[in-house]
C-alpha cells in the first residue's frame, strides 16, 4: 500500500456520486482491512493505516458514517494489547466484522417495517437501507396486494429514478414524481420513509437535499416521517456539520453571465420533523441517540488525536 494508493482510495470515495453513505462506509472499512493486511514493517503499516483512516474520515463531511466507521475500526485495533501486529490483526478483524454486519443491518429494519407499513410509502433519494427494506417487503408481497411506493426523482443526481426501477423489479407498484410535486402527492401516502447520511446527536438528520422540504410537507399533511439509519450513522458532537456543495455545472452546464449556480447536495432536517429514527435495533429515542453520539465521540477522538 503506497501513499499514492491511499490518495486514490480517498479520492474515489470523495468523488463517488453513485453510492450512499452506507455503501461508502463499508468500502472505507474494506480499505482499512486491506491496508492492515499489507506487507512490510508492522509499525509503519499501523501508522499508515491510521493516516488513511484520518483522511477517509474527512473525505465526505456530510456522511459522518464514514468517519464513524473508520474511527470504530481504529479504536478497536488501538485498544488491542500487544505489539503493532496484534493491533493490525484486531483492526482488520473489526473492519471485516463491520462490513459483514451491514449485510444483516436491514433485517431489523425490515422487521419494524412489516409492522408499520400498511399503505403507500413516500421516499426521497436512494438510501441503501430504505431500498433493501422496501425491496424485502415488495418481494414478500408478490402474489398479494403489492407494496406501493412514491419515489421522488431526487435531483440533483436523479438517483430516485434508479431506486424506482429497483423497487419495480422487486414487485412494488411505483410512482415516480418530481421533487417539487411532494405537496401534490403527499396525500396519497401513508408515511414517509427516508435514509440518512448522518444523524446528529440531537436527532437532526442530514440527508439528500429535498428531505427537509418533504418532511415539512408531510408534517403539514399529518403524515409520519421515519429515517432509517444504522447506529454507526449517529454523529459525534465534535464532528463538523458541513453541507457538501458539488459542481455547479450539474445545474448549469453552460454558464450564463450574472448567474451563480449553487449545487447543494444535502440538507439538515431537525428532529421535530423526523421524530422517528429506526436503526438495525429498531426505533430509538433521544436518549439512545445521545448515547450513540457519546460512543462515536470517543472513537472519533481516538482516531483524530495528534
Amino acid at each position: 500500500m503506497s501513499g499514492a494508493d491511499d490518495a486514490q482510495i480517498v479520492r474515489d470515495i470523495r468523488e463517488d456520486r453513485e453510492h450512499g453513505a452506507s455503501w461508502l462506509a463499508r468500502e472505507a472499512a474494506r480499505q482499512m482491512a486491506l491496508a492492515a493486511a499489507g506487507e512490510g514493517d508492522a509499525e509503519e503499516r499501523l501508522s499508515r493505516v491510521r493516516a488513511l483512516g484520518q483522511a477517509l474520515a474527512q473525505a465526505r463531511p456530510s456522511m459522518a458514517t464514514i468517519a464513524n466507521t473508520v474511527a470504530r475500526v481504529w479504536m478497536v485495533g488501538a485498544a488491542q494489547a500487544g505489539d503493532a501486529q496484534a493491533q493490525l490483526e484486531a483492526l482488520r478483524a473489526e473492519a471485516l466484522e463491520i462490513d459483514a454486519r451491514w449485510n444483516s443491518a436491514t433485517d431489523g429494519m425490515a422487521t419494524w417495517a412489516r409492522e408499520v407499513v400498511s399503505g403507500t410509502v413516500y421516499t426521497h433519494s436512494r438510501s441503501g437501507s430504505v431500498e433493501q427494506t422496501l425491496t424485502t417487503l415488495a418481494r414478500e408481497r408478490v402474489g398479494h396486494e403489492p407494496l406501493r411506493v412514491i419515489v421522488a426523482e431526487s435531483r440533483p443526481g436523479g438517483e430516485g429514478v434508479e431506486l424506482a426501477g429497483a423497487l419495480a423489479a422487486a414487485g412494488a407498484q411505483v410512482t415516480l414524481v418530481a421533487d417539487s410535486a411532494c405537496a401534490v402527492f403527499i396525500e396519497q401516502a401513508a408515511l414517509v420513509m427516508v435514509g440518512a447520511d448522518s444523524v446528529r446527536s440531537d436527532g437532526a438528520v442530514v440527508n439528500k437535499v429535498g428531505t427537509r422540504t418533504l418532511a415539512l410537507v408531510a408534517q403539514a399533511a399529518g403524515k409520519p416521517v421515519y429515517a432509517l439509519a444504522e447506529r454507526l450513522k449517529v454523529t459525534p458532537d465534535s464532528y463538523p456539520l458541513v453541507i457538501e456543495e458539488m459542481n455547479p455545472a450539474e445545474l448549469l452546464p453552460q454558464p450564463i453571465s450574472g448567474v451563480l449556480a449553487r449545487n447543494i447536495y444535502f440538507d439538515v432536517t431537525p428532529a421535530r420533523l423526523i421524530p422517528h429514527v429506526i436503526t438495525e435495533s429498531g426505533p430509538t429515542d433521544k436518549r439512545d441517540i445521545a448515547l450513540l453520539a457519546v460512543e462515536a465521540e470517543r472513537a472519533y477522538r481516538a482516531l483524530m488525536a495528534p
